[in-house]
């Protein structure tokens, strides 16, 4: 059986979620990864989608996630928790996003205080997403495109499921 990636992130909110999917999914099969598609379930209420998606995430052999800012600087919350859930179940996680640079440089005002408008202080590690997202990632790259993220899953040992 091909390694199961669970593809996270905010893309099931974008219009044209089908087209997009459509395109990972034939990606991940080129790589020999079976796809696992939040959108592919019937579910239409909070509860049902929550319980489909943890369904989805305890049968993966790994995540594939979408860390593109979403709402803001940082990336989707949903998928940083999709990303957490599995990290903490020992599983890998693979990341890519079509933001480029430092986190800090998406912060308005941050410089050169590393403060926020709100007079918080603004992590810099030069990451370009918060250092717990970052640094949760097996290879501890946030890839440039979804395909460099599946050919980076596809070359990771996914024989061990995490049993927790």
């Amino acid at each position: 059986m091909p390694p199961r990636v669970y593809l996270a992130g905010p893309d099931v909110f974008h219009p044209d979620h089908a087209r997009i999917f459509a395109e990972r999914a034939a990606i991940c099969r080129r790589y020999g990864l079976e796809p696992l598609i939040p959108m592919d379930n019937a579910a239409t209420t909070a509860p049902e989608i929550y319980e489909s998606n943890v369904r989805l995430l305890q049968q993966c052999d790994a995540v594939i996630a979408n860390v593109t800012p979403f709402r803001g600087p940082n990336c989707d919350v949903g998928t940083a928790w999709e990303m957490g859930y599995v990290a903490a179940r020992g599983m890998p996680v693979f990341a890519f996003s079509e933001a480029r640079g430092a986190l800090l440089d998406r912060i308005p005002d941050a410089k050169p205080a590393n403060v926020d408008s709100a007079g918080m202080a603004v992590e810099d590690f030069g990451l370009g997403e918060n250092l717990m997202i970052a640094l949760s990632v097996v290879d501890r790259t946030i890839h440039a495109t979804f395909e460099a993220a599946a050919a980076a899953a596809a070359r990771h040992p996914h024989s061990r499921r995490a049993t927790c």
